[in-house]
C-alpha cells in the first residue's frame, strides 16, 4: 500500500500524467478492497509491481510457462 501511495504522489507533479488516482484514491481503494475468494488460491498470481514492467512481464510469463 506504502508504494502505490508514494507513486500516486510522484505522479501529481507529472503534468502529462493519465492517471486520476490521487494518494487519497489509493488509500480509499485499499481500504474498500474485497479478497477474491470466488477463484480457488492457486489460480490466483500475485504480480510484484515494484519492479519495472520487463521485471513484471517476465515474472508473469514463468507462471505461465509452469502451468
Amino acid at each position: 500500500m506504502r508504494l502505490a501511495g508514494e507513486r500516486a504522489a510522484a505522479r501529481l507533479s507529472d503534468a502529462g500524467r493519465i492517471s486520476d488516482a490521487t494518494p487519497a484514491i489509493v488509500l480509499e481503494q485499499f481500504g474498500s478492497f474485497e479478497e477474491l475468494d470466488e477463484v480457488p488460491s492457486e489460480r490466483v498470481l500475485e504480480l510484484d509491481t515494484s519492479g519495472g514492467p520487463e521485471e513484471q512481464v517476465a515474472e508473469l510469463a514463468r507462471a505461465i510457462d509452469a502451468h
